[in-house]
């Protein structure tokens, strides 16, 4: 995996790389399914800032101070992905949104929490799926307001891109059965046959590639 993220306006046009991502399914006990996705970037300071300016958004002394960006699932929240008569297409390009700005409520949980400048909000996801031959190229954008600092207005916004992701797994809801787990998954991807059940039967696993036959191998 590959990754970079921007912020336009902060002291580094060139953004920061991406040390960690994640993506990750869950199956409710309603039959849908929703994705976790979790961002952590490179410390902002491990390059020297080029575009330094007035302001908090603007100062890199600001930004070092809070070290990193991290973007996580709310608790039981993420993207809503699927549900039974409309898959998620593992094979075509798709673009999945949460939380619209002009809905933000803060006293509920939102669909993805951020740290940047201090515990601040994320809203207006927008997260395209790419299949490429590695998995999935990510491009994920979004509204940033400055809680920690008092502001509710978000002014400022992201951009993250990552090149070959895996869907590393997806959990199952502890009321599904192995039988209704199985059925479940095929109602939701449009391969399910890509992933297998563990044998605990709470979660799905990338299957492993099937062999090539000799036939096609050998040209016989």
């Amino acid at each position: 995996m590959e990754g970079r993220i921007w912020f336009p306006g902060n002291p580094w046009p060139d953004g920061h790389a991406v040390e960690d991502f994640g993506w990750w399914g869950r199956i409710h006990p309603d039959g849908r399914l929703w994705f976790e996705l979790n961002l952590r970037s490179e410390e902002y300071g491990a390059r020297e800032p080029t575009d330094p300016g007035e302001g908090d958004w603007r100062s890199p002394i600001v930004w070092n101070n809070y070290h990193r960006c991290t973007l996580s699932p709310g608790w039981r929240q993420g993207l809503p992905a699927a549900e039974p008569g409309r898959p998620f297409r593992l094979t075509v390009p798709q673009t999945l949104t949460a939380d619209p700005v002009d809905e933000v409520d803060f006293e509920e949980e939102p669909a993805f929490t951020v740290y940047l400048l201090g515990h601040d909000a994320a809203a207006g996801h927008e997260v395209t799926f790419t299949p490429t031959a590695a998995g999935h190229d990510v491009t994920w954008t979004g509204a940033l307001a400055l809680y920690y600092a008092g502001e509710e207005d978000f002014r400022y916004g992201f951009r993250a891109e990552l090149r070959d992701v895996q869907l590393a797994g997806i959990a199952v809801a502890e009321e599904l059965d192995r039988d209704a787990a199985r059925r479940t998954l095929a109602e939701l991807l449009d391969e399910p046959e890509r992933f297998e059940l563990d044998p605990t039967g709470r979660w799905f696993t990338p299957a492993p590639p099937r062999p090539r036959s000799r036939r096609r191998l050998f040209g016989a």
